[in-house]
């Protein structure tokens, strides 16, 4: 049995003398000195909110603005650099061995093509390699582009992407379009490996001139790219590849005169005078970027369809960027369903944000074009002209009626009889006859080709 004592009565308190606690152990001396033993300062009371006025909230909202504008500046500047280095790289990677076309066939570029010898790779796609070529008599300068034959596939053997642009470059070369496509000298096949076709040569593309050209010429550069779609779909012809990289600033002309290139994609929308029909496909046509919403979505192509790409091709030349680039990484079918749902929600102040009005403004107008409707060129570039200074307006006005009535304005390398239309040209030497080369015929126009061409490029 236990027995608990408990003390009765009241508890006297024995006074504890202030002496400092002393640690017994190392480890006590750490427990001391460590965080959690430190008292907390002691808490600042928030200040009462100073009554906001509207003068205060505009110039917030000015400077997030501002801090938006900045980031996404640089945002562009980090990645036009990196554009940049890769474009350098994959040029200076032919110069070590022609690394960058062995995965073209995997086959070495030759060193010379019916005379012309390869001096430097200007750019590849998904058919073949684009070179810059000097004639071996004259020097002058021009390109060739090569396409190797597939001998995996004989199926696909009668089927040239270089035969089919060097015949729409011949056909174009009669009609009005032929101040904004390059001229095709030749074409040829060389002992069953490879076909290539042999052109003048172009100028940097718009991709070079997002900073080296003023606003004015850049609504210069504008007003040509709708002038040669005009050209263009007179003959008859779609693009349905307009991008920065296929307009090229044209070589021996103004700063702001261009060429319409790369016509693998091209197709006749027109054939005596009947419009193709509006219907489904079985693959989308165009860079992905720059394609329209109904080229995405598996519809036939038209003129206005050009004209979106344009549109958009513009807001990157302008040095903005459209609302479907930078997407999230993903898989192709993602990007694809994303992009398509931006380009069809996207308003046109959305789209042309930060770009002349003419360009919102014009996208407006191309939306509201049927599949098969004409679209009014000479309003477009009306209000293209609005946006320029009076100077370049008017320069800009004169190359217009030079390219509805005449050819008053080109060079020396060309003219016009007084008794043939506007879809008919005649060069000089040509003495009266036509000055197209055969197909194949590669050797036997070269004196010709040296004669007519050599001046652009000393």
């Amino acid at each position: 049995m236990s027995v608990e004592m408990r003390r009765i009565g009241p508890r006297r308190s024995v006074p504890q003398p202030n002496i400092p606690i002393q640690p017994t152990s190392p480890l006590s001396a750490r427990a001391l000195a460590s965080p959690r033993f430190a008292r907390a300062p002691p808490k600042k009371q928030a200040a009462p909110d100073a009554p906001r006025t509207w003068s205060a909230v505009a110039a917030a909202g000015a400077a997030h603005s501002k801090a938006e504008a900045e980031a996404r500046t640089k945002a562009e500047a980090q990645a036009y650099s990196k554009a940049e280095a890769r474009t350098k790289a994959a040029r200076g990677s032919h110069k070590r061995g022609h690394d960058v076309l062995q995965s073209v066939g995997g086959r070495t570029p030759p060193k010379s093509v019916s005379g012309f010898v390869l001096t430097k790779l200007l750019g590849r796609g998904s058919f073949g390699c684009v070179y810059l070529c000097s004639d071996s008599q004259t020097g002058a300068k021009v390109c060739v582009k090569i396409e190797y034959q597939n001998k995996d596939n004989p199926a696909a053997a009668h089927m040239s992407q270089v035969a089919y642009e060097h015949r729409l470059y011949e056909s174009l070369h009669n009609t009005g379009a032929h101040r904004y496509v390059p001229r095709s000298i030749c074409y040829g096949e060389e002992s069953g490996e490879f076909r290539y076709m042999v052109m003048t040569l172009g100028g940097t593309d718009l991709t070079h001139i997002v900073r080296s050209y003023t606003l004015d010429e850049k609504l210069r550069v504008f007003a040509n790219v709708l002038r040669g779609l005009r050209a263009f779909h007179n003959a008859g012809l779609l693009h349905r590849d307009v991008k920065p990289r296929n307009v090229l600033i044209k070589l021996g002309g103004a700063r702001t005169d261009i060429l319409l290139v790369d016509l693998g994609l091209a197709k006749r929308y027109s054939s005596y005078g009947d419009h193709i029909v509006n219907r489904r496909k079985a693959t989308a046509v165009g860079t992905p970027r720059y394609a329209s919403v109904n080229s995405q979505l598996f519809f036939e192509n038209s003129r206005r369809d050009d004209l979106y790409s344009c549109v958009y091709a513009m807001v990157t030349v302008f040095g903005e960027s459209l609302p479907w680039e930078n997407l999230p990484p993903g898989d192709k079918a993602s990007k694809t369903r994303h992009t398509v749902r931006l380009k069809r929600l996207s308003t046109p102040a959305e789209v042309c944000r930060g770009c002349p009005p003419c360009l919102a403004r014009i996208y407006f107008l191309v939306q509201q074009l049927a599949f098969a409707q004409q679209p009014d060129y000479a309003m477009y570039t009306a209000l293209v002209r609005r946006c320029m200074t009076p100077a370049y307006a008017a320069d800009d006005a004169r190359d217009e009626r030079y390219d509805d009535y005449g050819d008053e304005g080109e060079g020396e390398g060309s003219n016009r009889d007084e008794g043939e239309g506007e879809g008919s040209s005649r060069d000089e030497g040509a003495s009266g006859s036509s000055n197209r080369t055969r197909e194949g015929d590669c050797t036997s126009s070269q004196h010709r080709m040296r004669e007519d061409y050599s001046y652009s490029y000393t």
